[in-house]
């Protein structure tokens, strides 16, 4: 019981990590990719 719940401390550890490291990249870059969001594409045309 005592490995189990060592194993489960350190999967939540690494997955608390990961979800800091995308969040704080993602935040980081978010400003120099403003050209994909959809309010800045240009609309389809129906010819």
């Amino acid at each position: 019981r005592c490995i189990h719940n060592l194993i489960t401390n350190c999967y939540a550890l690494k997955r608390n990590l990961f979800n800091d490291v995308i969040r704080s990249f993602v935040m980081e870059n978010l400003a120099d990719y403003n050209y994909l969001l959809p309010a800045n594409l240009l609309p389809s045309v129906n010819a």
